[in-house]
């Protein structure tokens, strides 16, 4: 138990080392290439703080552990909303980014919806993946052609190329301190909820999605104190985003994931009501009321007093 706690310990140190890299390389990108911060949030740093999901995930189906893989995409999306942004609101008040609605919250909540719909039948299947991963290609390249016809930089090719290496490697090195931290976070959390004798859907939606998400907890905060509201923000809706269609889709098509009537009658309906929580904070005008974050993570703690009771 000592060790394990350790470990986990280690990880949550290379999570926080990882993510500082990670926000400091995604600001040297966005400003070598002209880009907007929110789509460096929406892409490489939303893709590389939710890393953790897809490799736990994916391992979790191969081992046959599909209820884990199951509760860590349903309870990082809800962890993400109702304690991250949560949090991030609650003490830094970040100011709002209403852009985000022309595209990538509306094909939030139609992913939401997708994955909802696609599981009725108790079970998501390799067509069912497709269609996920379908979407999840669509949103990015939209997103991507979004954001580069917004290019705004004036610099000298040498100053951008300079910026971009620089970003590149911060970047990786925060990826792969995150990747390496959430795995043993998420391994020791397992290892101390087992010896408490918790079932794989519960550990799925609490410990490992926490764990799995604490990378965004990470980059969100650490960019919302530095002012970097676009990645902040975006990462938290490309995260959620990556969970259902590039996490739930992939793993889908390799393994069939079922999905009991009690995920439907309980955790569906929390994934929608953080959603639908996410997409009202994203349009207020202005700097986000405390207020909205404190109510975020009251509604999250009821939740998970909701999942394991």
């Amino acid at each position: 138990m000592l060790f394990d706690v350790f470990i986990f310990l280690l990880g949550v140190a290379f999570l926080v080392a990882g993510a500082w890299s990670m926000v400091t390389g995604g600001s040297r990108l966005a400003g070598a290439l002209g880009v907007p911060s929110v789509l460096v949030g929406l892409t490489v740093v939303a893709w590389g703080t939710s890393a953790p999901e897809l490799v736990v995930s994916l391992m979790a189906a191969l081992r046959g552990s599909t209820d884990l893989m199951l509760g860590n995409v349903i309870g990082s999306n809800v962890a993400n909303v109702g304690l991250i942004l949560g949090i991030s609101v609650l003490f830094l008040s970040p100011p709002g980014d209403r852009s985000l609605w022309r595209l990538e919250v509306p094909a939030l909540l139609v992913g939401t919806a997708l994955f909802t719909i696609l599981g009725l039948d108790g079970k998501l299947d390799r067509p069912d993946g497709i269609i996920l991963m379908i979407l999840f290609g669509w949103v990015t390249v939209r997103s991507i052609v979004q954001g580069m016809g917004r290019v705004h930089d004036e610099r000298s090719n040498e100053g951008r190329g300079r910026g971009i290496i620089i970003g590149l490697i911060l970047t990786g090195a925060g990826t792969g301190a995150m990747i390496l931290g959430g795995r043993w976070i998420v391994d020791s959390a397992s290892q101390i909820a087992r010896m408490l004798g918790a079932s794989e859907i519960v550990i799925g939606l609490t410990l490992v999605a926490v764990g799995t998400s604490l990378p965004e907890l990470a980059a969100t905060l650490i960019a919302a104190a530095r002012r970097e509201s676009g990645i902040a923000l975006g990462n938290v809706v490309g995260s959620n985003l990556f969970n259902l269609l590039a996490v739930g889709g992939p793993v889908a098509v390799i393994k069939d994931v079922p999905v009991p009537r009690d995920v439907i009658s309980r955790e569906i309906p929390s994934l929608w009501i953080m959603t639908l929580a996410l997409a009202a904070v994203l349009a207020v005008r202005g700097r986000i009321p405390r207020v909205l974050g404190a109510a975020m993570l009251i509604a999250y703690a009821a939740g998970v007093i909701w999942w394991i009771t």
